[in-house]
């Protein structure tokens, strides 16, 4: 397993969700971050800032809607199953986690984001609109990974 020193985690708000699409898919659909606005919703422009591909110390931007462009960086990636990554702006700091699991003939999908930087009255502000959020961008991963399926059938 490829990974570089992380943040310690506090916060962690978790998403899971089957996803009737073989791992290989997700996998392909999760990393390819230059289309991530065409089927998130949490997302307007994603653009990978160095080799044009995912590996351990890739960085990239992310732009999303009510929010200023953040740069995150990869810090985890693993046998086509697991990728991390995490940004830091100012006090506040994100780390998030996409854990791709084989589960029969599909995927069990769990997302994970913490507050790398101890805020209580932000965590509790927060909390609720990112378990929305990684909820939604759960749904919208089943939903791109199901259409290539059955457009494949």
């Amino acid at each position: 397993m490829e990974q570089i020193q992380r943040a310690a985690w506090s916060t962690a708000i978790i998403d899971r969700i089957y996803i009737d699409a073989p791992v290989e898919q997700v996998w392909d659909i999760t990393i390819d971050i230059d289309r991530w606005h065409t089927w998130l919703p949490t997302v307007s422009k994603g653009k990978i800032l160095d080799s044009g591909y995912v590996a351990v110390g890739s960085r990239f931007a992310l732009s999303q809607p009510l929010q200023a462009t953040k740069e995150w960086v990869v810090t985890e990636l693993f046998d086509f199953r697991i990728v991390s990554w995490e940004t830091v702006k100012g006090r506040r700091g994100f780390a998030a986690r996409h854990a791709m699991i084989l589960e029969g003939n599909g995927t069990r999908s769990i997302l994970e984001i913490r507050f790398t930087q101890k805020s209580w009255v932000f965590d509790w502000l927060l909390r609720m609109t990112l378990r929305s959020a990684i909820a939604r961008e759960n749904k919208a991963l089943k939903l791109a990974s199901e259409l290539l399926v059955s457009v494949a059938r």
